[in-house]
């Protein structure tokens, strides 16, 4: 089973082959609210991945264009509702602001 190492929290979450970091870090207790529901159709769950991203899926190019506008964004971020699992990674969780979109 895949261990996604959360940080800065320290967490080691186990994941099950093919389920989205978005579904690890919910269940690790990590408060995420994707605007778009995890659809992928914002970036309010983006993730930098920081060790493992050839044990993710690869980056589709609706998610390569999502993460292109938004401003501060280094090549090794991703969304959480796309980069499904499949061996271990360290995933960083950067502070969120505003939960929405549509919140200003």
């Amino acid at each position: 089973m895949p261990t996604i190492e959360l940080l800065p929290s320290g967490i080691h979450a186990a994941a099950r082959e093919g389920e989205t970091l978005l579904q690890v870090l919910l269940q690790a207790g990590i408060e995420m609210d994707p605007w778009c529901g995890g659809a992928g159709a914002c970036a309010t769950c983006r993730v930098v991945v920081q060790a493992g991203a050839e044990s993710l899926s690869p980056m589709s190019n609706a998610e390569r264009a999502l993460l292109r506008v938004v401003d501060g964004l280094t090549a090794d971020a991703r969304l959480a509702c796309a980069a499904r699992v499949h061996g271990d990674a360290t995933v960083r969780v950067p502070p969120r602001g505003p939960a929405r979109l549509d919140q200003g």
